[in-house]
């Protein structure tokens, strides 16, 4: 259900100055560091959602706020290379760089990044948990986020989708906040068909979900093995997991936020996210809201399935669309 598929557009980085900056490799798994126990600014937040779900749509807008670190495309493209991430970062603030930067520049869930620092973190066949995390793995990932960011930009914003990780990460990061981005699943099973690496297309045997459940595997049965009903099962084990791992968080550290709500009033759903997160409102970041033009596409799958394919959509999950309001 999600890609970690990137495009590679270089972004312009200004020479570091500061020596404590200088561009080093990250540490592999296990290598220990200066920054080991050092805090990387305030607690992270995380944008996370089944994928097609709108999360990147929010991602790109929050990594327009002033105080925000996020990944960018170089840690995808030189994932042995954090510390270009923070130049990027500082580039963001010089008056006249700033403006080239943020014409080059997007936020990336940049998963060869996190594999070089957590192998196995991008497709695990299962939700990672608490217990999955090692010492020398929470060191590697802990160091590269304190090269990969700037003390100018404190709040560090990143995006994962499929499976939570909820767990993982705060065994990790203590602390860290999460922004679940939800949608009706008809839609996020719809905009899946459209894409060529659609985990459905793989079915179970191939794909990174874990085996099928007795009774998710004869819903498959019994439909022929449909595609859609298969994208509609993923969408719901996704959920699932994502229920399970939010479980005793306090409210302060996890909120949801619906696809429909946020194309509904844009300026009132960030101003709830922006709090959430400890970030400034401003008037040029509201700017940035109402010029971002959201639009929800969710009659999509209405107007492209067939009536066949529209009740065996709804008929797979319907439980859960109901749990969550759209039925």
């Amino acid at each position: 259900m999600s890609g970690t598929e990137t495009s590679e557009r270089r972004a312009p980085i200004p020479p570091a100055t500061d020596p404590a900056a200088r561009d080093r490799p990250a540490a592999a798994p296990g290598q220990a560091t200066a920054a080991d126990a050092a805090p990387v600014g305030e607690p992270p937040v995380f944008v996370i959602g089944t994928g097609r779900c709108g999360s990147t749509v929010l991602y790109d807008i929050l990594s327009k706020h002033p105080n925000a670190s996020w990944l960018s495309q170089l840690c995808q493209r030189y994932p042995h290379r954090p510390a270009l991430n923070a130049r990027a970062m500082r580039a963001l603030d010089l008056p006249v760089v700033s403006r080239l930067a943020r014409r080059y520049l997007y936020a990336d869930e940049a998963y060869r990044f996190w594999e070089r620092i957590c192998p196995g973190f991008s497709a695990p066949c299962r939700d990672l948990r608490g217990e999955d995390v090692t010492p020398r793995v929470r060191r590697a990932v802990r160091d590269a986020f304190a090269q990969a960011t700037a003390p100018s930009r404190p709040h560090l914003l990143l995006k994962i989708t499929g499976w939570p990780r909820i767990r993982f990460l705060r065994e990790i990061f203590p602390g860290a906040k999460f922004v679940h981005v939800y949608r009706d699943g008809r839609s996020v099973v719809y905009s899946g068909l459209q894409v060529p690496w659609f985990s459905a297309w793989r079915g179970p045997a191939q794909w990174n979900w874990g085996e099928l459940s007795a009774a998710h595997r004869e819903k498959w049965e019994r439909s022929g093995r449909d595609f859609i009903v298969l994208g509609a099962i993923v969408w719901e084990m996704l959920m699932d997991a994502t229920e399970a791992a939010k479980a005793g968080l306090p409210a302060t550290d996890f909120m949801e936020l619906s696809y429909e709500d946020l194309c509904a009033d844009p300026v009132a759903q960030l101003r709830r996210v922006v709090g959430f997160a400890g970030l400034r409102w401003t008037a040029e970041f509201e700017a940035g809201v109402r010029g971002a033009g959201l639009r929800s596409t969710n009659e999509k799958w209405r107007q492209e399935l067939t009536p066949l394919q529209q009740d065996r959509l709804e008929g797979t999950i319907r439980g859960t669309l109901e749990r969550y309001g759209y039925c």
